[in-house]
């Protein structure tokens, strides 16, 4: 029915597309502000900095307890690690002068991997020949994305590609991470990420050296560690509101998708292009197929 649209869940699964889409827009504009490795990390140290600060001011204000023994912590360290070393190639690929779409859409190829290690590493579902359609439809999608190489010129060869590809078998990783601690309150884990990326990050900047940087640098890394806040906020308040996991995910991605490759284009000269069309279109039914064609087996 037509009001269905304008259920709860789905205006925060809206929120959180465009706040994904905010956030990935200011790493662009930060990764074209700096010029080494170094800012980089100073940039990921700001963001940790203010997810923990974040995290912590929410987690006390429900009221729900910081400790959360060692081996949450230390899971929650892994996680920072994977987080760290993401944040800081997602900020260099912007500096290399990286495509916007192309490279969330990279970013998002996790989810077929992320099904992959549900079914072979956590044993939680398998893959039915309708799952197996959408990671091949997936593949196509990449395919023209990345400009049909072997038929036509393509996307060329550059180390950029190559980062967003290592980001999306990090977020692979910590999609893992994150089944391990998935009982785990959401501000305190963002709590703990935020504490350990600052621990990691602070003694790389006693070595790396560091630009002169604006002040507009650290304006816009302040306030993207408060729309990273806010994607965790509204992806929390869309499953409170009784969202599907299958719906919420493909409506969300399907919209990130869109929206960052035209933003990069309208803002960051991206070039157009008919396989960035092609790919997104081809995207959406691709996660559907995956999503529906993935069995959740019965625990032993």
């Amino acid at each position: 029915m037509p009001q269905k649209l304008l259920e709860r869940w789905m205006l925060w699964t809206l929120g959180e597309s465009v706040t994904r889409t905010i956030s990935v827009a200011f790493t662009n504009v930060i990764g074209r502000l700096i010029t080494t490795t170094g800012e980089s990390v100073l940039a990921t140290f700001i963001l940790g900095l203010v997810q923990m600060l974040g995290g912590t001011l929410i987690a006390r204000a429900a009221q729900k307890p910081l400790w959360i023994g060692k081996r949450l912590a230390l899971w929650c360290f892994v996680f920072a690690v994977f987080a760290v070393l993401q944040t800081v190639l997602l900020f260099l690929i912007f500096a290399r002068g990286g495509d916007m779409g192309v490279t969330v859409f990279i970013i998002s190829l996790s989810v077929i991997f992320g099904a992959l290690v549900d079914w072979f590493v956590f044993r939680r579902a398998r893959i039915t020949l309708r799952g197996w359609a959408g990671i091949s439809l997936g593949a196509v999608a990449a395919y023209a994305v990345l400009g049909f190489p072997g038929i036509e010129s393509g996307i060329p060869a550059d180390w950029w590609l190559l980062m967003a590809f290592a980001i999306m078998l990090m977020i692979t990783a910590n999609q893992g991470v994150t089944v391990i601690v998935k009982d785990m309150d959401p501000h305190v884990k963002n709590a703990w990420v935020g504490l350990y990326t600052t621990v990691l990050c602070a003694p790389v900047l006693l070595i790396v050296p560091l630009g002169s940087l604006s002040s507009l640098f650290y304006l816009f890394a302040v306030i993207e560690g408060v729309v990273v806040i806010g994607i965790i906020v509204t992806n929390l308040m869309a499953y409170k509101g009784n969202a599907l996991m299958a719906i919420k995910k493909l409506t969300m991605f399907g919209l990130f998708l869109a929206l960052s490759a035209i933003v990069g284009m309208l803002f960051f000269g991206d070039p157009f292009s008919w396989g960035k069309i092609v790919g997104i279109v081809l995207f959406v039914p691709a996660f559907y197929l995956l999503q529906t064609g993935t069995e959740r087996l019965r625990k032993q």
